[in-house]
């Protein structure tokens, strides 16, 4: 019995040696550090890619309304709708506003315009049309700028604009430059003289200088005037003078008025021949 005791007792000795080797492993610390750095690097990226997929959205995202507006008497407004539609594939951030602008402004009869965008998808024009003020040779016109432009169409007769021309009166490219020249010296001579004439009742309704810088008017009733070479308001008001101090009771009957005496000037009437004044 004792050596069965001492067996068992030395078998417990035995294991008990044995499960003392096996020691527990130190735990392993994590780097908060860097598994945040990581978090913060995927957030960033998925924030980057909603971003860019937001401005694709953007870009893409199509004009569904255009609202054209503005007091049309001589512009087509189906012509303005035309010139638009070839902006639009852009989309509604990518669309050319400046572009479109000067697109539009090329229109003979369109002034001014401006091209604005309206959240979601709608795109804004508003045109300024051309405002004439008189005719400028057989086709063209001078608006409220002293500006000359011209319609690719013949318009109808407009009432109560003065007829003006001057040398160079073509409004293409090669002669563009002198006719503008002479345009604003003949809207001047006519700003003039008109208000002379206005003051005394008359209307002025024709101004014309031709190529060797001769001037020539007429006035209201058919009434035709030879200035001829420099001069002009000085010949206007001598003729104004005369026509306070009598020459005004039988006016109408006035076809002719020759300006180009030093001190004096012709008159034709329509019932007797010229005679000198």
């Amino acid at each position: 019995m004792a050596f069965f005791k001492a067996k068992q007792n030395s078998k417990r000795k035995t294991k008990a040696r044995g499960a003392s080797s096996h020691q527990p492993k130190p735990s392993r610390t994590v780097d908060w550090r860097k598994f945040n750095q990581l978090v913060f690097a995927l957030v960033a990226v998925a924030v980057l890619v909603g971003i860019y997929q937001g401005i694709v959205m953007l870009l893409s995202q199509p004009v569904t309304r255009v609202a054209v507006n503005g007091e049309f008497i001589y512009v087509d407004k189906r012509a303005i709708e035309a010139e638009v539609k070839p902006f639009l594939g852009g989309g509604f951030i990518a669309l050319d506003l400046a572009g479109l602008s000067e697109k539009l402004e090329l229109q003979p009869w369109v002034l001014d315009v401006s091209v604005s965008r309206r959240w979601p998808d709608e795109i804004v024009i508003t045109v300024v049309e051309q405002t004439p003020i008189a005719y400028w040779g057989d086709n063209g016109f001078l608006n409220s700028r002293g500006e000359l432009f011209q319609p690719l169409e013949k318009v109808a007769a407009i009432e109560g604009l003065p007829k003006l021309n001057g040398p160079g009166n073509s409004l293409d490219n090669s002669s563009n430059n002198s006719s503008n020249n002479s345009s604003d010296k003949v809207m001047n001579h006519f700003s003039e003289l008109n208000e002379a004439l206005i003051n005394r009742g008359l209307s002025l309704v024709a101004l014309e200088l031709d190529d060797r810088g001769n001037w020539s008017a007429r006035l209201a009733g058919d009434i035709n005037i030879t200035l001829g070479r420099g001069e002009v308001m000085e010949k206007m008001r001598r003729l104004l003078v005369a026509y306070e101090q009598g020459l005004s009771e039988n006016f109408s009957n006035i076809a002719n008025i020759d300006m180009r005496y030093n001190n004096g000037f012709a008159v034709e009437w329509r019932t007797k021949n010229a005679e000198r004044v």
